[in-house]
C-alpha cells in the first residue's frame, strides 16, 4: 500500500508519461478533451498529479490522463488489481469495506454499546473495533517499552551501545533495546494515528493534551439559486486563485449539471502539502458558487490551531509514509 502510487505508475506507464514541456493546458481544456473523445465516460473532475492532468468520472473507477503541455490524451488509468484492493480492504477495514474484494459482511455490523467510541455518537463496526484495539495495543507496547528502557541521565551513552563481546544474551538484549528506540517514533505514530482513525476518544485525547482546540465544522455550502449562467471551470479556478494567490490549484470537481445548488469543489496546495505525494493532493479545500463565484473555505481553514492542522492534515500522510517519497 505504501508503494501504491509507484505501482499505479508502473502498471499505467503510458498514462503517466507526459512530454515534459511547460504546462499550457487548463483544467477546463483537459476536461473538454476527455469529454469529447470519450462521450460515455462522463467526466466530473480533474486533478493535477505526477505531472499529468488526471480526469475522473463520478465513481472514480478509472481515469484518463492529459498531457498538460500538449493537451494530448496519454492513456487510461484502469482499476487497481484485485490483490491490491484486497490488501487495502484488509489493512484499512479488516475486510469490512463493502464492495471490495474479501468483504465479510459480519465485520461491517455495528457493535452494541459502542456509540461512545464512534465518531459523532455513531457505533463502531466489528472491523473498526479490532483495528482500533490493535492500535491501542501497539501504543501500550511502545509506551511500556520506553518506560522499561528509559535510562538515568548518567547512563544515556551506555544505554545506546551494543555489547558485542559479552555473550549472546547481552548482545541480543542490547540489539533489542537499541533497535526498539530507533523505531519507537514510527511505532508511536502508527499506534496513535491507527487508533485515531477508528475511535473518537483518541482524537479527543489528542486535543486534551495539545494546546489549541478544534474549529466547529461548517455546513457544506450550496450555490445561490438563480437563472444566472454557470461560471465554468476556468472562472472557478480563477476565483479560487484570486482568493489564495500564493497557493496552487491541484484539483477541481464539477457540480452536477442538473443540480442548480451544486458548487465547484477545489483543492489547493497550501505551502508544503502533506498530501502532495499522494494520488489526491491538496490541503486547502474551497467551494466556489457556480453562479456568483463566491469562495468559501471547506477544509484547512487558516484559522485552525496547530493541533488541528497536525491531526487533520498530517496524521494520514504520516501513518502511510506518503509524506515522503518511496525511498
Amino acid at each position: 500500500l505504501l508503494y501504491r502510487p509507484n505501482l499505479d505508475h508502473l502498471l499505467n506507464h503510458a498514462a503517466y508519461t507526459p512530454s515534459g514541456g511547460p504546462a499550457k493546458i487548463s483544467f477546463a481544456q483537459a476536461f473538454a478533451t476527455v469529454a469529447k473523445a470519450h462521450p460515455s465516460f462522463h467526466p466530473t473532475g480533474i486533478t493535477r498529479e505526477s505531472g499529468v492532468l488526471k480526469v475522473n468520472n463520478s465513481d472514480y473507477g478509472n481515469f484518463w490522463t492529459v498531457d498538460p503541455s500538449t493537451g494530448k490524451i496519454l492513456g487510461q488509468i484502469k482499476t487497481e488489481p484485485t490483490w491490491v484492493r484486497w490488501i487495502d480492504n484488509f489493512h484499512e477495514c479488516l475486510l469490512s469495506c463493502q464492495g471490495e474484494p474479501g468483504y465479510i459482511g459480519f465485520l461491517n455490523n455495528n457493535v452494541p454499546g459502542t456509540s461512545w467510541l464512534g465518531f459523532d455518537g455513531s457505533k463502531v463496526t466489528y472491523g473498526s473495533l479490532v483495528l482500533g484495539l490493535v492500535g491501542l495495543l501497539l501504543l501500550y507496547l511502545s509506551l511500556t517499552g520506553l518506560w522499561l528502557w528509559f535510562p538515568r541521565p548518567s547512563q544515556w551513552r551506555k544505554s545506546m551501545k551494543v555489547r558485542w563481546k559479552r555473550g549472546r544474551f547481552a548482545r541480543d538484549t542490547d540489539l533489542h533495546k537499541v533497535a526498539g528506540m530507533i523505531v519507537l517514533p514510527a511505532l508511536l505514530i502508527w499506534a496513535v494515528t491507527g487508533a485515531g482513525f477508528e475511535f473518537q476518544p483518541v482524537e479527543n485525547a489528542w486535543y486534551a493534551v495539545t494546546p489549541g482546540g478544534k474549529l466547529p465544522e461548517t455546513p457544506d455550502p450550496t450555490s445561490v439559486k438563480s437563472k444566472a449562467p454557470d461560471i465554468g471551470i476556468d472562472a472557478a479556478v480563477a476565483a479560487a486563485q484570486g482568493a489564495f494567490p500564493r497557493d496552487k490549484v491541484v484539483s477541481v470537481a464539477v457540480p452536477d449539471a442538473g443540480d442548480p445548488t451544486g458548487v465547484y469543489d477545489l483543492w489547493l496546495s497550501d505551502g508544503f502539502d502533506p498530501y502532495g505525494k499522494t494520488q489526491y493532493p491538496g490541503d486547502l479545500g474551497l467551494a466556489v458558487d457556480r453562479q456568483t463565484a463566491k469562495v468559501t473555505i471547506t477544509n484547512g481553514n487558516p484559522r485552525q490551531s496547530t493541533a488541528q492542522n497536525i491531526w487533520d492534515w498530517w496524521n494520514y500522510p504520516m501513518h502511510t509514509g506518503f509524506i515522503v517519497n518511496g525511498w
